[in-house]
């Protein structure tokens, strides 16, 4: 295997879809978006502390490679960035998200009859969301865009990518964060992706235990696949190892 370090230095010019091989952030007028980060559910800073410091105890200070599936504005994410970046800034956070928001985002959005509406989180321009934009925006103003690659992909384009990807560097990843659609049976096809991605002893968790399409899925995953799923004491993050 190439030595992870070197390849996680380099992994965002095999992610990257600029064809001026720019980065991501180059250029990025956070002034147009400003700061916009909060939690999309339960605030825990704590929860991504405690994976990290986890896996931190087995990686004798090589950095971490993550993966999110669902990012929305950013929250969880910058929080993991910030502590795998003490634990070695070469560390990477790979975040798939389409940033299109869900089929709640597009129906409250539409009637007015929720709070995120007055927030304007979607902030429709010409027909598409303006997620994207603002997850950038809250990645540079938290200084993590060292840390942080966006791969804005549904999250079975974005398992196909990884696996191209780190198949050709023979690489897995510690850690993989599924926060993504959480529509009964597509929570389960996370897992069974992104589970293939983890190195033995990597870290499967989530967010929004409470959902009964999530806490389902996960437990039958768990139960196909002769797991033990460990639920947070706040009753909204879960973990496997596997």
């Amino acid at each position: 295997m190439e030595n992870k370090e070197f390849i996680l230095k380099n992994i965002a010019s095999d992610l990257i879809l600029d064809y001026n091989k720019k980065p991501y952030y180059e250029d990025f007028d956070v002034n147009l978006y400003g700061d916009t980060l909060e939690p999309g559910s339960m605030p825990a800073p704590y929860f991504y502390e405690s994976v990290i410091t986890n896996i931190d105890r087995n990686s004798k200070k090589q950095p971490i490679l993550g993966i999110e599936v669902g990012s929305f504005l950013g929250y969880s994410a910058i929080h993991f960035a910030k502590h795998m970046k003490k634990h070695n800034p070469n560390s990477k956070l790979i975040c798939i998200d389409t940033w299109l928001g869900s089929y709640e985002h597009y129906l409250f959005s539409k009637n007015g009859n929720h709070g995120w509406d007055k927030k304007d989180y979607m902030q429709w321009k010409h027909g598409q969301s303006s997620l994207y934009h603002k997850f950038i925006s809250n990645v540079i103003l938290h200084d993590v865009q060292d840390i942080i690659v966006p791969l804005p992909f549904p999250s079975v384009t974005g398992f196909k990518i990884l696996n191209y990807v780190f198949d050709k560097h023979d690489i897995k990843a510690d850690f993989a964060y599924i926060d993504g659609s959480h529509e009964e049976d597509e929570v389960y096809m996370d897992l069974y992706h992104y589970y293939q991605l983890l190195v033995d002893g990597g870290w499967l968790c989530g967010d929004d235990w409470a959902w009964e399409s999530v806490s389902g899925d996960v437990t039958k995953f768990c139960t196909n696949n002769n797991l033990t799923c460990d639920v947070h004491q706040n009753r909204v993050h879960w973990t496997i190892i596997k």
